[in-house]
């Protein structure tokens, strides 16, 4: 016990808390969601996150240089545009909830993203998470083989004949589950592909034999399509990895259970031919786009789905600017109000299975955007560390596909078939398993690199001036692509170029500056410099915007050519320079803020 309490003491207090939370999100059934009325998941993740804050506040715990700032103010977009629901929502206290909800969903992502720990410790939660797996996937086939919670009746289980029900385990909600067992899935199987002792790869592989045995028990046809998706997708990203004796060995064990459990076969047949069908008719799920003719669905469940996707947008075409209230979409179609104004609907009142179409109905088009926008982002963030990390590092480009491969799963099923981000159980694992990845892949960066940016001419023989400076760092140089120019790449070992182009011909330089800004972009990905240092011009500038957004810092060295007057990349670069720099005492004038550097000559 004292050793125990020794290793524990090596620790901060954060760390325990979060191996302890999450534990309780796998296991806390829905059953138990509640004390006395109130939300438990929601109330332990608030207390948990001002937990975080008040101990990054104090500095007692230690971050890594992710920069969230553009997610935050999304969020904050987001929270605002919620509100005019507020004045139409059936009960103000389900829609402030919601909004906490939402809130506190967001808010996990972005503090664990940033949270640094040691190997040490992302390897005790790694373990920590594989012995949960484990437990629930293990209680899942008891479950299943003794008939014990399963969903039989009104879940179209009929459709798989020998199929005995749909498993859900602690998640209660059969597809939840399924959506539970593909976010972790993903990282399993690469963890079988990255482990080098026998002991590990045995156990990760019977793991990865229990979760697909657990997800087959689910009898869902979303989730059995992402998993296929995903796995698709990690093949893709990091074939070389995977295509080896072990996950042949796994794979092909995945095809003898489908074989051997009763009802499996239909289920993937069914899943594919329903998939086919939903993508023919991809308008009926997505919001604002409305047909009073019905499509050829034969499933009764999809005819269902469709006539409760057609009626939430209709409540939200009727409400377009302001919903019926976040979270109380039911409690709309429950009231008077709806009965009157759409007295032929006679099916169950019910949620549509589309996040996007509950959403337009209960905010309206401003939050679905605001929202929309928040998705784009989470799936944006592990593209660009793809781009990032493409060729130059191989372990965080495989972590950043697990993460683009889970994430892009989560948002197709939220869109096509359920509203998974209501659901405070898995997204909440969502985000901190996100969260802990990306934390993962910045946590061991020691970014020094500088870029070193400018115009060809002039301002390129300024820049060179600073070599010995760039000797000192891993430094990179961007310029315009002219013949004088190529012999760079003999005198410094990373210049890459942009296209060169003037303003005589201004129709031309407008396409040519278009498509620098994008080659710009890419070269900041590729680069991520901690500092960019330009002597100008206009080439450099969009270089200088697109490292403020994302955090670098800008030193800015107006030309030696202008004693008494500004230039146009000096107008628009000081407002967000970090240190500008002036080379004649006569243009503190007029850059006030300005350091006077001297002649850089």
């Amino acid at each position: 016990m004292k050793d125990i309490i020794t290793k524990l003491k090596k620790h901060d207090i954060t760390f325990i808390l979060l191996n302890i939370y999450l534990i309780i999100m796998i296991f806390l059934p829905k059953q138990c969601s509640n004390l006395f009325g109130l939300p438990i998941r929601v109330g332990i993740t608030c207390i948990y996150i001002l937990f975080l804050l008040y101990r990054i506040y104090k500095k007692k715990i230690v971050l890594n240089k992710k920069n969230n700032k553009i997610f935050i103010c999304l969020l904050i977009i987001f929270l605002i545009t919620t509100i005019p629901s507020l004045f139409l929502t059936k009960s103000i206290f389900v829609s402030l909830y919601t909004i906490l909800k939402f809130f506190t969903t967001f808010m996990l992502l972005i503090i664990l993203s940033r949270i640094k720990y040691t190997k040490e410790e992302y390897l005790i939660i790694l373990k920590n998470l594989i012995c949960c797996l484990f437990v629930i996937s293990i209680v899942g086939i008891i479950q299943y083989t003794f008939d014990i919670d399963l969903l039989v009746e009104y879940s179209g289980i009929e459709h798989y004949p020998g199929a005995k029900g749909r498993l859900g385990t602690t998640f209660f909600n059969t597809i939840y589950y399924g959506i539970f067992i593909n976010l972790v899935f993903a990282l399993c199987f690469y963890l079988l592909n990255k482990v080098n002792k026998k002991r590990h790869i045995v156990i990760l592989s019977i793991l990865c034999m229990l979760l697909y045995t657990n997800l087959i028990f689910t009898f869902t046809r979303s989730t059995i399509i992402v998993f296929i998706g995903v796995a698709a997708l990690m093949i893709v990203l990091f074939n070389k990895l995977i295509f080896n004796r072990r996950s042949l060995i796994v794979l092909l064990s995945f095809v003898l259970i489908t074989l051997s459990i009763p009802g499996a076969k239909p289920l993937l047949k069914k899943s594919f031919i329903d998939t086919y069908k939903i993508i023919q008719n991809i308008a009926v799920f997505l919001p604002g786009i409305d047909s009073d003719d019905d499509t050829d669905f034969s499933d009764l469940s999809l005819q269902h789905r469709e006539a409760f996707a057609k009626i939430a947008k209709k409540v939200g075409n009727d409400n377009i600017l302001t919903g019926v209230g976040f979270g109380t979409y039911i409690d709309y179609m429950k009231s008077s109000d709806f009965d009157v104004k759409y007295p032929k609907y006679n099916l169950d009142k019910t949620h549509p299975h589309s996040t996007l179409i509950l959403m337009y109905s209960e905010i309206g088009v401003f939050g679905l955007i605001s929202f929309c926008l928040l998705f784009i982002l989470l799936l944006i963030r592990p593209t660009l560390m793809l781009i990032q990390y493409f060729k130059k590092d191989k372990t965080k480009f495989q972590i950043s596909s697990i993460i683009f491969a889970v994430t892009s799963g989560f948002i197709v099923v939220n869109v096509m078939s359920e509203n998974a981000i209501y659901d405070t159980q898995v997204t909440y694992i969502f985000m901190i398993l996100i969260g802990l990845l990306t934390s993962y892949i910045h946590s061991n960066e020691n970014n020094e690199n500088v870029l070193f940016i400018s115009s060809t001419g002039g301002h390129l023989v300024e820049l060179l001036q600073l070599k010995p400076l760039m000797e000192k760092y891993n430094s990179y140089i961007i310029t315009e692509k002219t013949k004088s120019n190529l012999s760079l790449k003999n005198k410094f070992e990373n210049v890459n170029y942009l296209v060169y182009g003037t303003k005589k011909n201004l129709f031309r330089y407008l396409f040519i500056f278009s498509f620098n800004i994008m080659k710009s972009f890419y070269y900041f990905i590729r680069i991520r410099p901690k500092v960019i240092v330009t002597t100008g011009t206009h080439t450099a500038v969009p270089m200088c915007y697109i490292g403020k957004l994302f955090g670098s810092k800008i030193i800015f060295i107006e030309t030696f050519a202008n004693s008494k007057s500004k230039t146009v990349a000096g107008k628009l670069v000081y407002p967000i320079a970090d240190t500008f720099i002036v080379q004649w005492e006569s243009m503190l004038k007029l850059y006030p803020k300005a350091i006077l550097g001297g002649w850089i000559f």
